[in-house]
């Protein structure tokens, strides 16, 4: 199913979602109130800051968890990325030249 597609499915209701670059690997994990508004957000045509342009860039594919309140999609949010090795504390930059995200602590990092 295209990025389109499931645009096109998102629930109304509180959820947290993963995005996945080409290869499956996380890229982002984020928490919404209303899911269909908050991820829809991602892909519209507006200017972005240049760090969710290089992110928005790089989603292959995403996938969403419903939750019952915005309480419970805080909870899930933060324990998913020790569960798909996101780092917490990482400061991120976007490589001038190439427009990737990198670890601002070790830029050959691969994301």
């Amino acid at each position: 199913m295209s990025i389109e597609d499931k645009l096109k499915d998102l629930p109304d209701t509180p959820g947290v979602y993963i995005m996945r670059d080409a290869t499956g690997k996380v890229i982002y994990v984020g928490k919404a109130v209303v899911l269909k508004n908050r991820v829809r957000q991602y892909f519209r045509n507006t200017e972005k800051p240049v760090k969710v342009q290089a992110m928005v860039d790089n989603v292959a594919d995403f996938e969403y968890m419903i939750t019952r309140t915005e309480k419970d999609a805080l909870a899930l949010e933060n324990g998913i990325p020790a569960v798909a090795k996101l780092p917490l504390d990482r400061a991120l930059t976007v490589a001038a030249d190439t427009g990737k995200i990198e670890d601002a602590k070790n830029p050959l990092t691969d994301f």
